[in-house]
């Protein structure tokens, strides 16, 4: 576990760096909000998911399924709300 936290530390920071840097040599108009709250969401669920323990492999299977829908009905209301598309 340690090593995958250390992992996403590297990977963020990079990111981060990538994103600075490319902003000062060659600007591109990200859409910082929209990847912000993506992120933020995914975050939201995937803590849902792991406190969801139902006790019956169907019903975890089927709460599980159930918030990756919800993820992906969001981004799908989100990207058609704004036209982002």
């Amino acid at each position: 576990m340690g090593s995958a936290i250390v992992t996403l530390i590297c990977y963020l920071t990079m990111s981060i760096l990538c994103y600075i840097y490319g902003q000062k040599y060659f600007p591109v108009p990200y859409y910082l909000k929209a990847g912000i709250a993506y992120i933020a969401l995914a975050t939201i669920l995937i803590v849902m998911h792991y406190q969801i323990q139902l006790g019956n492999l169907i019903l975890n299977f089927l709460s599980h399924n159930f918030l990756i829908l919800l993820f992906l009905a969001c981004v799908y209301w989100f990207e058609i709300k704004n036209k982002q598309i």
